[in-house]
């Protein structure tokens, strides 16, 4: 066995110190629910969503659970980029799913297709899932209910990836090209028992994607302005979602500066109505230097910002 001088495992690979039966315990279906719903999560996100199901509120025992599903039962696993940086033994550990758990989901009616599986680079799909997962625990507590990707998307019969036809000026024509935001929820916010929704979709910026290109056939922020423009703006999720409330647009970018030349580029490339759904924050620890972070309250309690209008709260309907 691979172990360091006080006994510690490997935190790579997985290595069972015996044949020992690990039976998933409530907590662990919990874990399992939210890493379905969100991705893969930080260890402070897991314990956060299950401190109010164990008799202590300590997270060094939920950490060490999380360790015996990884090595033990072989529950959970441990994405290999997150130990690329030189400073990973610092950091705190990030789980996922795996097949096994993926299976105990099934069997317990709790998997859904429509689930999200955010595509691309690691730290993009960290971002993503960190961003969904930090407004869900800041619900807590709140007149306000999280609603999940898939039972959006299940009670609706759809999916993310939206066709959208926008005008290239530069030659004359339409064009379509599909709109896949990052990730989608809802809020139901109750006021004295009466009911209100809104749906946000997210998109997660680390600085790689271009504003502007002359190629609409390649991805860029401003074609993205452009589509999002039709689809909210000419109110064509109401047919694809067969949603009735209102539809906004969560860009979550790594820098201030970044953030500015987002806005100004809202500002400058759509009507004033694009500005009012087009919403702005950053979060720093998903820059280059890329450190998994405690969740992050004030995606849900602090402003978003827009082009030409006041700030945006999401905990404020």
């Amino acid at each position: 066995m691979d172990t360091d001088k006080i006994d510690r495992r490997n935190r790579i690979t997985r290595q069972p110190r015996g044949n020992i039966a690990l039976r998933p315990m409530p907590r662990d279906l919990v874990w399992f629910e939210k890493l379905h719903h969100h991705g893969p999560l930080p260890t402070s996100y897991l314990h956060a969503f299950t401190s109010h199901l164990a008799r202590s509120g300590d997270s060094a025992r939920a950490i060490k659970r999380m360790c015996k599903l990884f090595h033990e039962g072989n529950l959970l696993s441990k994405p290999g980029k997150q130990f690329d940086p030189m400073d990973a033994r610092h950091n705190q550990l990030i789980y996922d799913l795996n097949e096994h758990s993926i299976q105990i989901l099934r069997e317990e009616g709790g998997y859904s297709d429509r689930a999200p599986a955010c595509s691309g680079p690691w730290k993009h799909r960290a971002m993503v899932s960190s961003i969904t997962a930090s407004i869900e625990l800041a619900t807590y507590g709140k007149n306000i209910r999280y609603i999940p990707q898939h039972e959006i998307l299940d009670q609706l019969g759809t999916t993310l990836r939206i066709p959208v036809t926008i005008r290239n000026d530069r030659l004359a024509r339409d064009e379509q090209h599909d709109l896949i935001p990052d990730a989608m929820f809802g809020l139901e916010y109750d006021e004295a028992g009466r009911k209100s929704y809104i749906f946000y979709l997210v998109e997660a910026d680390r600085g790689t994607e271009p504003l502007k290109v002359k190629n609409l056939a390649r991805k860029s922020y401003l074609r993205s302005i452009q589509q999002y423009r039709k689809l909210i703006g000419g109110k064509h999720y109401k047919a694809h979602f067969g949603l009735n409330a209102g539809l906004l647009v969560l860009n979550v970018t790594t820098s201030e500066e970044r953030m500015k030349n987002l806005i100004e580029l809202v500002a400058e490339s759509s009507d004033s109505g694009c500005n009012t759904y087009m919403l702005f924050q950053t979060a720093p620890l998903f820059g280059t230097y890329f450190k998994p972070p405690k969740p992050i309250p004030d995606l849900l309690t602090g402003p978003w910002y827009r082009a030409g209008h006041a700030p945006f709260y999401l905990n404020q309907p």
